[in-house]
C-alpha cells in the first residue's frame, strides 16, 4: 500500500515576505467592526504612509448611499452565529475596496495587507486567502442575483434621483 506523501504547504508565507501581518480570526473573540469613514481625520500628505488614502473618501460616500447598510441587512444570513470573525458585509465592503484599487484578483489582498489606512478600514486586520475565497463560495445563485439587484439600485439611484423618481430600499426586498 503506498502512502499519499503531502507535499510541504507554504500558505500564508506570502503575506510576510510583502511585509503584511497575518489575518488573526482564530485569535480573536468577536466580530471585527470596519470603522466609519467619516470619523477619520485627513492629515498632510505624506508619501510614506499609504497608497489607500483615497478609500476614506470613496468609503464615507458608499456610507452615505447606504451601501453598507445594504450589504449588511442582505447578506448577513450568508454567515451568521457568534463564532463569526469577518461578517460577510465587512468581507464584501474589504473585496469592493480592493477592486476600487485596481486589484482585479484576491490574490491583491496579501500585497494591501502591508498598507496601514487599508488593514485599518478592513476592520483591523486583513483575512487570510482562505478565509475570503470561502466566504466567496458561500454564494449561491441567488445570493449572486441579489448582490447584483443590489449594486444596480446602488448604480442607478443616482439617475433617478436626477429624473425626479424615487429610488426603492434596496435592502427591504431582500
Amino acid at each position: 500500500m503506498n502512502k499519499r506523501q503531502r507535499t510541504p504547504s507554504s500558505h500564508k508565507v506570502r503575506r510576510d515576505v510583502t511585509g503584511g501581518k497575518r489575518g488573526n480570526g482564530n485569535k480573536r473573540h468577536q466580530a471585527i467592526r470596519r470603522p466609519d469613514p467619516r470619523k477619520i481625520r485627513i492629515g498632510k500628505p505624506d508619501r510614506a504612509l499609504t497608497s489607500v488614502a483615497g478609500l476614506v473618501m470613496f468609503g464615507a460616500f458608499l456610507r452615505s448611499l447606504g451601501v453598507d447598510r445594504d450589504l449588511a441587512q442582505s447578506f448577513a444570513a450568508l454567515k451568521s452565529g457568534k463564532q463569526v470573525i469577518y461578517p460577510m458585509a465587512a468581507q464584501l465592503r474589504m473585496l469592493i475596496d480592493l477592486f476600487v484599487l485596481g486589484e482585479q484578483r484576491i490574490f491583491g489582498l496579501e500585497a494591501l495587507a502591508a498598507d496601514a489606512l487599508f488593514v485599518h478600514l478592513c476592520g483591523g486586520v486583513v483575512p487570510s486567502l482562505d478565509t475570503t475565497y470561502r466566504d466567496l463560495a458561500r454564494f449561491d445563485d441567488d445570493a449572486v442575483s441579489s448582490l447584483e439587484e443590489t449594486m444596480a439600485e446602488h448604480g442607478l439611484s443616482e439617475v433617478r434621483r436626477a429624473k425626479g423618481e424615487k429610488a426603492p430600499n434596496c435592502a427591504s426586498r431582500h
